[in-house]
């Protein structure tokens, strides 16, 4: 499920239609009530507190960017969606979930950046394409020139690029 946005959007605005409820789990209920994989995906561990957060509401069902347009706003038990860049209408509204939700520094990330970037569960793809290609070229001796500089990421570059295609 994508949230979409509908009407144009300015980094700092809040998403009051996106609110959602943040119930903490202590380590019982987090026992007793979670199933790996099965059903803790709207589930957050909340550094600054030190334990599991269950999120309920519309905000529940953002899904995760590792370049996301949004960001979670805890307000107390409650909590909001503030955007963190310019939206369009149309634009995806994602928000970035942490460093390691989805595997050690995200290796089994699926979203769009990942995809972009070769990162996540894409880098993995991308090494065993090369292996099962039967090349017989060893890269460690190919020497290849080594990128120092590379271009940000930005939605303009972004757009320009996805236009070129």
């Amino acid at each position: 499920i994508d949230s979409i946005n509908s009407s144009f959007r300015q980094r700092g605005d809040k998403i009051e239609r996106l609110c959602g409820v943040i119930s903490e789990l202590d380590d019982q209920e987090e026992e007793q009530i979670l199933r790996p994989g099965l059903n803790d995906f709207s589930v957050m561990y909340s550094m600054r507190k030190k334990c599991a957060q269950l999120w309920l509401g519309p905000g529940a069902y953002i899904n995760h960017d590792c370049r996301p347009s949004c960001r979670f706003v805890p307000n107390g038990h409650t909590a909001c969606i503030q955007v963190s860049r310019d939206l369009k209408p149309g634009d995806e509204i994602t928000c970035f979930y942490g460093e390691d939700f989805f595997g050690e520094g995200n290796e089994k990330c699926e979203c769009v950046t990942c995809e972009r970037r070769g990162k996540g569960v894409f880098a993995s793809r991308e090494e065993n394409s090369d292996n099962a290609s039967g090349s017989s070229v060893d890269l460690d001796d190919a020497h290849p020139t080594q990128q120092k500089y590379g271009l940000r990421e930005t939605d303009s570059r972004l757009c320009r690029s996805s236009v070129a295609r």
